[in-house]
């Protein structure tokens, strides 16, 4: 009797195997098929919402393929989610990290033709990310990385290299506008430039970046190609489509002068940008999502509980089942068959609760979004009445405006990312941001000693404004390439936050350094912030602002 049943556990062993093997099988066609229906729905682009049910699959496609140690769908998964957080355009990081994960994945594959062009194809898109998020560095690095490593390669491979006109618009959205044109006039001449139906439009990004060069790298007051990406836009598939391309068109139009085509372009864009993202809906199916994830949450707690019962219940019944018992076999099965269909439904719940989360994170970020494009209207507001003025003292207080709703938006942006804010990565990049706004002064250099600390998101504006004042004041009373330094020293001492700038400008012969608007503005917030303000007349600020525990007073 004990032989009959060692007999047949090595039976119920050896099925089990050849069920793992099939199983193993099956998973690869069935991450493969998650993928594909993922690309599917994320292809559609018909709502924002769209990308939260493309990364469900995702998602689902990752896990099975780390479970399977399946290479190519795990290189395939992260590509994917990577895809969906450019298209959110929330974490920009995380963008980063999912296709630094898909190029690692693949990377050992590199001995096959295929792997290589998809390993270059998703290095671009990584350093689009990098200019997504403001990391111009990165993102110069990761083009010339691809260039030397398509380079090294076949020409019968460089010929399916379809992507390049992209890496040239990437290289102009970082403002490197001579890479740009070097990688159309020599990379561009072994393909076939036309769009895509599965990825990027080509042909249409290669009459963009033509046109971002004649008009903002060649000064031409015209350019064919503008027309050209215009009527492209006229016969974009999906409404997403259309918002991205307004998004660059309108500007260039309005620089041209070409007024008329600009406030037609931007008045498109404002229209289907409401039609896209109307915040009372969004904040009422947030509210509803809320609710929802919470009773989803209520009732896995549930089913985790009922599982753990029923795992028990399924070890007591196997013993039973060694024991030669008929009834113990029958009612393994009964628990085996309750255990797979919990799982089942935790599985969903699971899946279900990722999809809503992915939803809020998009409802979020789309709020976010609105506020981005309404301080950016204001702004190309404010550029087309300097260029409707001819009072140079107008379109100085324009200017001024303009570089203030600048600093607005751009603390703004670090805000958006956690609550608590990196002061001295967020000041550096809101120093390059600034001096985008002045041609001349690339000799510049500011000197920041700043503790690395984290302070309150809301505790940024008010700061940030305050040293736009400050740098702003010194780029306007320097000299064009010369050389010029400004010390910007910030530490946290005692719950006392010091700010001390100084720069090495002659000064105008005047009682105040800052006057008029500005230094109503600086002594207005260091009001607000409770703090304190001194300054001598060699342009040497020192503020102190009370600071306790990440709370602002």
């Amino acid at each position: 009797m004990r032989f009959h049943f060692f007999v047949i556990i090595v039976l119920c062993f050896s099925s089990c195997q050849c069920f793992d093997s099939k199983k193993k099988q099956m998973s690869s066609e069935e991450i493969a098929a998650y993928i594909d229906q993922g690309y599917k729905i994320y292809a559609t682009k018909t709502d924002p919402l769209c990308f939260a049910k493309s990364m469900a699959y995702f998602d689902t496609a990752l896990d099975l393929a780390i479970q399977n140690n399946d290479t190519i769908q795990m290189g395939r998964a992260y590509f994917g989610k990577g895809s969906v957080y450019d298209a959110w355009n929330k974490d920009k990081d995380k963008t980063i990290e999912y296709f630094a994960k898909s190029i690692q994945t693949i990377e050992p594959l590199k001995h096959h033709p295929q792997s290589i062009v998809k390993k270059l194809y998703t290095m671009h898109i990584l350093a689009h990310a990098y200019e997504k998020k403001g990391d111009s560095t990165m993102a110069i690095r990761t083009i010339y990385q691809t260039l030397n490593e398509a380079n090294q390669i076949h020409d019968t491979l460089q010929n399916k290299l379809e992507f390049m006109p992209q890496l040239a618009l990437i290289a102009t959205a970082v403002n490197n506008y001579h890479l740009a044109d070097s990688i159309l006039k020599h990379c561009c001449q072994k393909i076939v430039i036309a769009n895509s139906p599965y990825s990027y439009h080509y042909l249409d990004n290669f009459y963009l970046t033509k046109a971002k060069i004649d008009i903002n790298y060649l000064g031409k007051k015209t350019s064919e190609y503008l027309d050209s990406f215009y009527l492209a836009y006229t016969r974009a598939k999906t409404p997403v489509d259309s918002l991205e391309m307004l998004d660059q068109i309108f500007p260039l139009y309005l620089k041209t002068g070409h007024k008329e085509m600009g406030y037609k372009s931007m008045k498109d864009y404002l229209t289907l940008d409401k039609k896209l993202n109307s915040i009372s809906n969004l904040l009422e199916a947030q509210q509803n999502l809320n609710l929802i994830e919470n009773k989803l949450r209520a009732s896995e707690n549930d089913s985790l509980k009922k599982t753990r019962w029923i795992y028990v219940i399924s070890i007591l019944a196997l013993f039973l089942a060694i024991g030669g018992s008929g009834f113990a076999y029958h009612k393994q099965a009964l628990e085996k068959e309750k255990l797979a269909n919990s799982l089942r439904i935790n599985e969903k719940l699971r899946l279900d609760l990722e999809q809503q989360n992915q939803m809020n994170l998009l409802l979020n970020k789309e709020i976010h979004h609105r506020i981005k494009n309404n301080l950016q209207f204001i702004h190309s507001l404010l550029d087309m009445q300097m260029s409707n003025s001819a009072n140079k003292e107008v379109q100085d207080q324009l200017k001024n405006a303009q570089l203030r709703i600048k600093s607005v938006s751009t603390s703004y942006d670090e805000m958006r990312k956690e609550d608590q804010i990196n002061l001295k990565e967020g000041i550096q990049h809101f120093i390059h941001a600034i001096s985008q706004n002045f041609k001349g002064f690339n000799n510049y250099q500011w000197i920041c000693n700043i503790d690395d600390l984290s302070i309150n998101a809301n505790f940024t504006i008010p700061l940030f404004v305050i040293l736009n004042e400050l740098i702003t004041n010194t780029i306007k009373h320097g000299k064009s390439n010369s050389d010029s330094t400004a010390y910007i020293d910030i530490s946290l001492k005692n719950d006392i936050l010091s700010l001390r700038y100084k720069d090495t400008n002659e000064k105008p012969n005047t009682k105040d350094t800052i006057i008029g608007l500005g230094s109503e503005i600086i002594e207005l917030l260091v009001l607000q912030l409770k703090g304190t303000m001194a300054k001598s007349a060699n342009f040497d600020y020192e503020f102190t602002f009370p600071y306790i525990k990440s709370k602002v007073l």
